[in-house]
């Protein structure tokens, strides 16, 4: 009888907390809506473009960071991101001719 009281009050336990995650993270998308000027998001870009600069330049200067960041494919994800974020810029400054 015991063992049959806890796994109902186990089953109770987790439908609850299905449900409680079904409400918090809902299945739909949302859109992101972004109210940055075109200048904001260029500002931005290039920010983020010298962080990227300055932070594999700490890892070049650090031999263990370097080893890491070789072997998780640091540099090829940095400079994917930087190649997106130039195309961004550029196609930001071409629509404001």
């Amino acid at each position: 009888m015991k063992k049959v009281l806890i796994i109902a009050v186990l089953l109770i336990g987790v439908s609850q907390s299905v449900n409680a995650q079904l409400k918090t993270n809902p299945t739909e998308k949302t859109e992101k809506v972004d109210n940055r000027t075109d200048e904001q998001k260029i500002t931005d870009y290039k920010y983020h473009i010298k962080a990227l600069d300055e932070k594999e330049d700490w890892i070049r200067s650090n031999p263990d960071e370097l080893k890491i960041a070789k072997e998780q494919g640091w540099f090829e994800f940095a400079a994917k991101t930087r190649k997106e974020l130039r195309a961004q810029i550029a196609e930001l400054e071409n629509k404001k001719k």
